[in-house]
């Protein structure tokens, strides 16, 4: 299994959200980042999110239990997504 699909994302309905990433840095999987916060649903599938005083703005969709959402890195898109458990 790659680390990186441990990967959660907590978003509960009063307006916060955890996430916990992993990856392995030659030893198994462990903590890589550890975030919580607060979204905002800002309509037409745009949420903003702010965590450390930092406010991000994306769009994300959903299809049934999955959210996606797409992220530049070195000029690739990727997309991410969760299934909601």
């Amino acid at each position: 299994m790659d680390c990186e699909d441990l990967t959660t994302v907590i978003v509960s309905s009063n307006g916060t959200f955890s996430t916990t990433s992993y990856w392995d840095f030659g030893n198994g999987c462990e903590v890589d980042y550890l975030a919580t916060g607060t979204w905002e649903n800002l309509g037409s599938s745009v949420y903003s999110t702010t965590e450390d005083g930092d406010t991000f703005t994306q769009e994300i969709s959903f299809d049934g239990n999955e959210m996606y959402f797409d992220f530049i890195d070195e000029g690739v898109i990727y997309t991410d997504v969760f299934v909601r458990l």
